[in-house]
């Protein structure tokens, strides 16, 4: 997994910045689902999962583009010099995943996604994580998150390899994921 940060006056910042705003006086962050009691995000609920194929709980609110907001706009921005660290050359961006996780109880439980890579924007006011097992490795590795900043991560999913992870919030996070193509 490779990590960056933008400064806060790059032009991706910016508009993420204003997606936020626009997310945050909208309807979304009233349309929670799932139960904010069941989440376990530890090396022993992966390994059940892994092995019992047991179930996978969340609590969060998903938004999409017919919410009112055109997500296009954020993949027009330059971030080419650190997915390029990834091997890619040439590479388009597919949304995949927008997130808000409520404050004091989001989270996404231990997952794996389709194979391919992964570039994830997330903005947390407090304490939140991207925790994930290195396919390497086998490694549990736990990716804090910068409060008040946009943390970017870039990562890859394989067959053989696949890279397990999960998400947790104390506090309100966003998160917008897109899909290399």
């Amino acid at each position: 997994m490779i990590t960056f940060e933008l400064p806060k006056d790059h032009p991706l910042v910016a508009c993420l910045d204003d997606m936020l705003i626009w997310l945050l006086a909208s309807e979304v962050p009233n349309r929670i689902v799932g139960q904010a009691d069941k989440c376990d995000l530890s090396e022993e609920k992966l390994n059940d999962r892994i092995e019992n194929n047991s179930a996978n709980y969340c609590r969060f609110a998903r938004f999409e583009s017919d919410d009112g907001y055109n997500f296009d706009d954020i993949q027009k921005y330059s971030i080419e010099q650190y997915v390029e660290k990834t091997g890619r050359k040439d590479f388009s961006m597919i949304p995949v995943a927008k997130t808000l996780y409520p404050p004091k109880e989001g989270y996404l439980g231990w997952h794996i996604d389709q194979v391919g890579g992964r570039i994830y924007a997330a903005y947390a006011e407090g304490k939140s994580f991207f925790r994930y097992r290195d396919p390497e490795t086998k490694e549990i590795i736990t990716s804090w998150d910068k409060p008040g900043e946009w943390n970017f991560r870039i990562f890859d999913f394989d067959e053989k390899n696949p890279m397990w992870h999960c998400v947790g919030a104390e506090d309100m996070r966003i998160s917008i994921g897109y899909r290399f193509v």
